[in-house]
């Protein structure tokens, strides 16, 4: 049903009005008093029965549901593939094979008796402790000489051939053993080393301290020292390996050990 506007009240009063003067006029009499106050009446009465108008307010579109897209799910990092190795040569598996010397005379293998500790010593240790804290399975004691008349105390084990592949490593953890008195009665506390990864080419020529990171210090001090050494400079070659342990002042303390000397390999065998 329309609904009447203020507008459509007004035309509908004047009509309502115009109508009944005409009724009144047809009748060729003006209107009495009487006769205009029941008009009057019946005007407002009209206009009273007329509907209010009603505000319409205004067509509103219905809401929009937004969609609000899900977080991007965070990939997962890419996977790579650890770098599997393995042990391609060890060096206290084949202590014996070595070459071992003090520069002057033949070292035995494995010797650590009193007759032979001028020359040095070199064996096979398990369970070693290192400068008082580290504990490890096994390692390797090299003792350079005690025996200064031959010029500086120092010790050599050079290994048999071994061909080098690009990507292979000389590993191991180097210190001075603990709580070690040698025969003489000096501690091990006195250690003062250098130790050294060395080699001898195709051609026998002795390289000394030429490989980036191939020599180590050490004294008793409580810390140790963990070696990578990247053999790539060799690959392709077949080299004699040399390692090499030189006094750093007195040689009666100087319990040398290596820890666990091997060569790694990251290509697959």
């Amino acid at each position: 049903m329309m609904r009447a506007t203020p507008l459509l009240r007004r035309r509908l009063a004047i009509l309502v009005t115009i109508l009944a003067i005409v009724t009144l006029a047809c009748g060729n009499a003006a209107p009495s008093p009487e006769e205009e106050a029941p008009l009057k009446t019946m005007v407002a009465a009209t206009l009273t029965a007329l509907p209010s108008a009603t505000a319409i307010p205004p067509t509103q579109a219905a809401p929009t549901a937004t969609v609000t897209p899900p977080p991007p799910t965070a990939s997962p990092p890419p996977t790579t593939a650890a770098a599997v190795g393995y042990k391609a040569y060890d060096f206290i598996d084949h202590l014996c094979d070595a070459s071992w010397t003090n520069s002057l005379e033949p070292i035995p293998c494995p010797g650590k008796d009193q007759a032979t500790l001028g020359l040095g010593w070199v064996y096979a240790v398990d369970n070693p402790v290192l400068e008082g804290v580290h504990n490890y399975q096994r390692g390797m004691l090299t003792h350079p000489a005690t025996n200064t008349s031959i010029g500086q105390s120092q010790i050599f084990g050079t290994y048999p051939p071994f061909p080098v592949l690009a990507g292979d490593q000389f590993r191991a953890t180097v210190g001075c053993l603990s709580n070690w008195e040698s025969l003489y009665g000096w501690p091990a506390t006195g250690c003062s080393v250098q130790f050294a990864l060395e080699y001898y080419d195709a051609n026998g020529i002795y390289h000394s301290q030429t490989l980036p990171w191939s020599n180590w210090e050490e004294t008793y001090d409580g810390a140790v020292t963990t070696i990578n050494v990247d053999l790539s400079p060799l690959a392709g070659q077949t080299v004699r390996f040399t390692l090499t342990v030189r006094d750093q002042g007195n040689p009666q303390g100087d319990y040398a050990l290596w820890v666990e000397p091997q060569i790694w390999r990251i290509a697959p065998p």
